[in-house]
């Protein structure tokens, strides 16, 4: 479970990520917030809606997870290694810099796509309260010039895809490479997660969205398990059923 505490004005936020079963009335009455949001949790509400993700089991040995993948992901990734050159760098302590670099990086590459930036903010708590990771890969050396980048959220269980992206311009010379070192960035990460004892890897969703289908399609050849979860926002405070109370007639007469 992760926890993060924020204000969005004068409103008090608790986000909580992976939690298993909805927890008691008192316990949420003492989380001294307005409102809590619940993301991927295993319990469903009145007021839940679907996330469907896609998992893949790290307690599988590394063999098994490798087998399963799409036959071209596995020559791409090879090759990737032993005639592109590329490598990966992943930081798994990252500091306030890593976290100010990447958001650099990822906020060109959101402002090409017309999508939202990075919450920089965000990021902070979660690399302050040791539940980030950001990682690169690229050329040999050119550590400062990725060709494609990943931060994830974890906590002692579960690593979650939170942002992706990829190196504009080069990806205008040769979009195949960049896809060859964003399938290659996967799975070295899924090694190192492995290795440092999670047993889920989160490919951070799956939308089931015509529009982003080349996404979903991107993900799904990883052949991990496709998961539905729930997430849930749930008033706290008097404030907080005023302003959810808002929210659900602000959705209905939209």
């Amino acid at each position: 479970m992760i926890i993060i505490k924020r204000n969005f004005f004068t409103i008090r936020i608790s986000e909580v990520y992976f939690l298993k079963d909805l927890p008691h009335i008192q316990v949420i009455k003492k989380d001294s917030v307005d409102i809590l949001v619940f993301i991927q949790s295993g319990f469903i509400t009145k007021k839940s809606f679907n996330f469907n993700t896609l998992i893949i089991d790290l307690s599988r040995d590394l063999d098994s997870i490798w087998s399963k993948m799409k036959k071209n992901y596995r020559y791409e990734i090879n090759r990737s290694k032993n005639k592109d050159g590329l490598e990966v760098v992943i930081i798994d302590k990252p500091t306030k810099k890593d976290v100010e670099l990447f958001s650099k990086f990822f906020d060109e590459f959101a402002n090409s796509r017309s999508i939202r930036t990075s919450n920089k903010r965000k990021l902070y708590l979660l690399q302050e309260s040791g539940n980030l990771v950001i990682a690169y890969s690229g050329l040999k050396g050119s550590q400062k010039h990725p060709l494609t980048a990943h931060c994830y959220i974890h906590d002692s269980e579960r690593v979650r895809l939170y942002h992706s992206c990829s190196n504009i311009e080069y990806k205008i010379k040769d979009r195949n490479l960049v896809a060859r070192s964003n399938k290659l960035l996967h799975w070295d990460a899924i090694v190192k997660f492995k290795s440092l004892g999670f047993s889920i890897y989160d490919f951070g969703g799956i939308s089931k969205n015509n529009d982003l289908e080349g996404i979903d399609r991107f993900k799904l050849g990883f052949n991990g398990k496709e998961v539905k979860e729930y997430s849930t926002l749930m008033p706290s405070s008097a404030l907080g059923y005023i302003i959810l109370f808002i929210y659900d007639l602000i959705k209905v007469f939209r």
